[in-house]
């Protein structure tokens, strides 16, 4: 028997993957809700709840619709590209990691930080209003952004003409 909140953690029936249960709640019949997610490595991961009675066995299970996580780590194009008052900057992460998306000038010195922090898996926007980090607007010119992932590395240029 679990108690609320205990975790499970057992490996899903045939394949790669876990199967995590995130909260386990006892009802007044005896039986369980279990709510949970599976990742089933590089292809995404569902949500589900399932219900048991007091013998343990399954009465309702529901799921969400599948989720595609991203393989790998990188830097996508930003838009629009040249850019006059604001460019989005697209990038993913696979596995949750520190996250560091900085804009660089052709001098490499630091412009603005986009995002610093510990990032779950999946896919984000940023946006860059062509500001440095103390809210000044900067000249027309090249910048570079950049993404460090984990241990991964990725750098794009960045037109702004005003």
């Amino acid at each position: 028997p679990h108690a609320a909140g205990d975790p499970l953690s057992t490996p899903p029936a045939g394949g790669a993957g876990v199967s995590y249960g995130r909260s386990v709640q006892q009802t007044q019949d005896g039986g369980y809700v279990i709510a949970g997610s599976t990742t089933s490595f590089g292809n995404g991961c569902q949500v589900y709840l399932i219900k048991t009675d007091s013998s343990g066995g399954s009465t309702g299970v529901e799921e969400t619709a599948r989720t595609r996580l991203p393989g790998t780590s990188g830097l996508l194009r930003n838009s629009p590209n040249p850019f006059a008052s604001f460019t989005a900057v697209t990038y993913q992460v696979p596995t949750r990691t520190r996250v560091r998306l900085k804009v660089y000038d052709a001098s490499g010195q630091v412009v603005a930080t986009l995002a610093d922090g510990i990032h779950k898996p999946g896919s984000y926007k940023a946006v860059w209003d062509g500001r440095n980090g103390s809210g000044t607007p900067v000249a027309s010119g090249v910048y570079f952004c950049s993404l460090k992932a984990g241990t991964s590395m990725f750098t794009r240029k960045i037109l702004l003409s005003k």
